[in-house]
């Protein structure tokens, strides 16, 4: 089928606002409750970015299924003219890469820093309000899917509070992929993770359905309450904790091992949002941890063993981020591996220092992991030699076992009889009909395959014997209809 023409005619350029409804997923993540998630946050990380710089100590959410309020107390956003813009405000939610956070004048250490968050949470919602408290007077400015219903704020009433408020719609056609509710608990959840970076800062999250249903989250040990809060059963009653930092960036470490054996949990933040796929400081982390405890315990564990039953929290203070995406999920700033290596090694050293008896259990658990690890692998080369082995003397229909005496003919009227000892052995063979009887003897008591591990039982040459000459597999890859014996 041959193709449109292509030329200068071909070339479409979107606005900002057509091009997060049309492709949302390159500015909030996905076109699924993911990406209304991600819009939410963004207004959030606005108000946490107030709170990072010493504005307002509250931030209160509202949700409900379909829509979200945030509000904070902070100095509210500028509106107003500049220049030939009769409202700033308005390009602020409506154009990419506005905002005050490209230089160090008004913000410093804050997530929001590609001016594209908000405006992509308006374009994106059917609905969207924002009230901006400064200067002495409310000003409330309005959007139906992306579009400023005045040009200019309107002023609403004189009041002393500072702040914003904002109040969206996700919109159904843009968030297409799956129908929009947005969970209460998801978003207590994300709330409180976000409170232990912000010691000291309460956030109230409340359901703009019933106003009774009401959770603050307020931290006051910040990453270690963290810890507290997901280890319920510690190893150590230590923190492992320490800060690094330069001129510029600040990263906080702080672990802590789980007496029940686990793969690593790790919480990954960012100027006060979550990380989820870490970046720099996380390759720093465990490139330190990994060779600090090897050279501690003088052996070369691999990385994943030695974070087995780990939880650990880092926290990046940065100046200027420089993130992979959009949607933030990856920092990728050089200096925070440094930093993140150069904050366990001191936290290390000042544990193993004040602590050698919770250094102890530490280095046993490793090692008994280690063990436990070996005799797994040990176990999982006996199960598939032993599954070869079977598997390969049925296809070939060949049994080679010695003591095995074999009938003329299988199926369901056959019968293969197991007896103990020679003696036992010799006089059945001569008593057997051969045509439809088989005979193998066994050497005493075999192994109980109910109560012992299966790499146990398959290191039992007669259970290997025997389900090679049954010939119907063993355990989940038993098969009744394959059994060459019926008795």
């Amino acid at each position: 089928m041959a193709s449109k023409e292509y030329n200068a005619e071909s070339i479409q350029q979107l606005s900002f606002r057509d091009g997060v409804r049309q492709r949302v997923g390159m500015y909030l993540g996905s076109p699924d409750m993911e990406g209304v998630y991600n819009g939410l946050f963004e207004i959030i990380s606005n108000s946490v970015d107030e709170a990072i710089v010493g504005y307002g100590k509250k931030i209160v959410i509202g949700v409900n299924s379909k829509s979200a309020v945030v509000q904070d107390y902070g100095r509210g956003i500028p509106r107003g003219p500049k220049g030939n813009i009769p409202e700033i405000l308005v390009t602020l939610l409506t154009e990419s890469h506005s905002g005050a956070k490209f230089n160090d004048d008004s913000y410093r250490s804050v997530r929001g820093l590609n001016g594209i968050g908000s405006g992509a949470t308006n374009c994106s919602s059917d609905f969207f309000r924002v009230v901006t408290c400064r200067d002495g007077y409310a000003w409330k400015l309005e959007f139906e899917k992306g579009i400023p219903t005045t040009e200019i704020a309107v002023k609403q009433e004189s009041t002393k509070q500072t702040g914003t408020y904002v109040y969206f719609t996700p919109s159904e056609e843009v968030f297409s992929a799956e129908p929009i509710n947005i969970d209460y608990d998801v978003v207590c959840k994300k709330v409180k993770d976000m409170s232990y970076l912000l010691p000291g800062i309460e956030f109230v999250v409340y359901s703009l359905d019933d106003k009774t249903i009401e959770n603050k989250f307020c931290s006051k040990n910040g990453i270690l309450d963290l810890l507290d809060d997901v280890v319920k059963e510690p190893l150590i009653k230590s923190n492992i904790h320490a800060i690094a930092e330069n001129e510029e960036n600040k990263v906080e470490i702080a672990l802590r091992w789980s007496k029940k054996g686990h793969s690593e949990k790790s919480f990954i933040f960012v100027n006060g949002a979550e990380c989820p796929e870490g970046g720099s400081p996380l390759t720093g982390f465990k490139a330190a941890i990994t060779r600090i405890i090897n050279k501690e315990l003088k052996k070369s564990f691999t990385g994943e063993l030695v974070r087995r039953g780990v939880t650990y929290v880092i926290s990046c203070s940065v100046s200027h981020p420089l993130f992979a995406n959009q949607t933030k999920t990856k920092i990728t700033n050089a200096d925070l591996r440094t930093l993140a290596d150069r904050a366990f090694a001191e936290a290390w050293k000042d544990f193993s220092l004040r602590n050698p008896k919770e250094l102890q259990l530490i280095s046993e658990y490793i090692l008994k992991e280690d063990k436990a690890e070996k005799a797994a692998e040990k176990a999982r080369n006996t199960v598939l030699s032993s599954t070869h082995e079977i598997e390969t003397a049925a296809q070939k229909k060949t049994y080679n076992v010695e003591k095995l005496k074999d009938c003329m003919k299988h199926g369901p009227e056959s019968t293969l009889l197991i007896c103990e000892g020679k003696s036992a052995s010799g006089a059945l063979q001569t008593a057997r009909p051969i045509e439809d009887v088989a005979l193998y003897a066994i050497r005493g008591k075999i192994i109980n395959a109910k109560t012992n591990p299966i790499e146990k039982v398959l290191e039992n040459e007669e259970v290997k014997d025997l389900i090679k000459i049954i010939g119907a597999g063993f355990f989940e890859k038993f098969n009744e209809k394959k059994m060459n014996f019926g008795k």
